[in-house]
């Protein structure tokens, strides 16, 4: 019979230990609502009502900590939403994680022994259960030269990741550890990818065409002509932004997904073979791609619209080399964070909201890579240009931390809900992390 020492399971907050822990208690439960009525036989009846969870800890104060009771206590009174993870130190077969907000903190100090505080955490919504590693056969055309839309990953509030399996054009659903397929019959080719919105997981099909949205595992689709010619999109809200080509120009366009109704469809006067989009993102109250200009046979530039009415705002030039193989975009704040390369190093710049200006927040010695970018709750997170790193920047871009994935060389990468996935077109390994 197996048996677990307590002392290796541990609770993290926003991926940080929570100092000098001396034991934790995660309790769930479920709502038992009384449905007894008089043809119940004298016996009590009831309905399966709300589910809930928390975690009760204890640890000793030191207020040199990481992480300790003087962070918690700023939290607890800002109202802040905290993501947590209890897990096995060894890193086991599988952890738990999900978002959650403090209920009450205290601290006891009693004379000649050792003060210690206590936190009250209660899960907020859906928590999951993750493995540390699963072995599916993933596409492997995700070679970073793609556009954002092919990312591998979608997410949705349910605490479920979804994925495709390249072999058999399943899309899968991952919740608490189980796989189940959602659709079946696709191939590599049809399928663009994933953007996800704070409830939803959405996908383009190209060849279908076809634009869905899943939650939960429940798909509904929406017929979109223009997605056959779709370079690359990304959802915010109810709206849906993409790029496309009609009559041989390329277009930026914005669309109601769930009325179809479009708000504005704008020619950027480009024709289909002189440019080529990579990536397409809202910064605050503009729409930015980011695309390859295909006249000037070597340059990268940003191409800035009004999100309101589709107005061309301005061009700004990125690098001018013919290495370059992306622009990859975030937003953090009011902040556009991108990661390009030059043919001989790797950047990651910011571009302060309304300017033209860059400030390089790192630089890597490797030729052209071009690495995913991602923003998850006031952080970024920055795929290193060579190997499986990932830092962790706050939005003041200072580095936090770095996510070491045990990944020889990521292709992609996503967070939802406190929890980091990578894999490697490499490997048939998706690895999860709580951050």
């Amino acid at each position: 019979m197996a048996k677990i020492n307590g002392t290796d399971l541990r609770v993290y907050k926003d991926g940080a230990l929570i100092g000098y822990e001396r034991e934790f208690t995660f309790s769930l439960e479920r709502d038992l609502p009384d449905a007894s009525n008089k043809d119940s036989d004298g016996f009590a009846e009831h309905i399966q009502g709300q589910g809930s969870a928390s975690l009760e800890f204890t640890a000793m104060v030191d207020f040199s900590a990481t992480y300790g009771i003087q962070e918690s206590i700023a939290e607890l009174i800002a109202r802040t939403d905290i993501y947590v993870s209890w897990k096995d130190t060894d890193s086991s077969t599988y952890f738990y994680a999900g978002k959650a907000s403090y209920a009450s903190i205290s601290q006891d100090a009693p004379n000649e022994d050792v003060s210690s505080w206590s936190g009250s955490i209660t899960i907020n919504g859906d928590w999951g259960i993750y493995p540390y590693s699963i072995t599916r056969t993933l596409r492997t055309d995700n070679n970073n030269s793609g556009f954002q839309g092919w990312q591998i990953f979608g997410a949705d509030s349910g605490n479920s990741f979804y994925y495709m399996d390249n072999t058999t054009g399943e899309q899968i659903r991952l919740k608490n550890g189980v796989e189940t397929t959602i659709t079946s019959g696709y191939t590599a080719g049809d399928f663009v990818g994933y953007d996800n919105n704070l409830k939803n997981a959405y996908t383009a099909l190209q060849t279908t065409p076809t634009f869905l949205k899943i939650l939960n595992g429940v798909e509904t689709g929406f017929a979109y002509s223009e997605l056959v010619t779709t370079y690359c999109f990304c959802v915010d809200g109810d709206n849906l932004y993409y790029t496309h080509i009609s009559a041989a120009t390329l277009y930026v366009k914005k669309i109601n997904w769930k009325t179809g109704a479009v708000a504005w469809n704008v020619s950027t006067g480009f024709a289909e073979a002189d440019a080529h989009t990579f990536q397409i993102i809202k910064q605050s109250t503009h729409i930015v791609m980011s695309y390859y200009d295909d006249v000037s046979l070597t340059e990268w530039k940003l191409r800035v619209h009004s999100e309101s009415t589709g107005a061309f705002v301005r061009t700004i030039a990125v690098v001018n080399d013919a290495d370059t193989i992306g622009v990859w975009l975030a937003v953090l704040g009011t902040n556009l964070y991108l990661s390009y390369g030059d043919g001989t190093n790797t950047y990651l710049k910011k571009l302060t909201f309304n300017n033209t200006v860059f400030s390089t927040i790192s630089t890597t010695a490797t030729a052209n890579a071009v690495v995913p970018l991602r923003s998850f709750n006031s952080k970024l997170y920055a795929k290193q240009a060579t190997g499986g790193d990932i830092n962790i920047y706050s939005s003041a871009d200072a580095l936090l931390g770095i996510v070491n994935t045990l990944i020889s060389n990521i292709t992609d990468f996503t967070i939802n809900n406190g929890v980091l996935i990578a894999y490697s077109s490499g490997t048939t390994s998706i690895k999860c992390f709580p951050v």
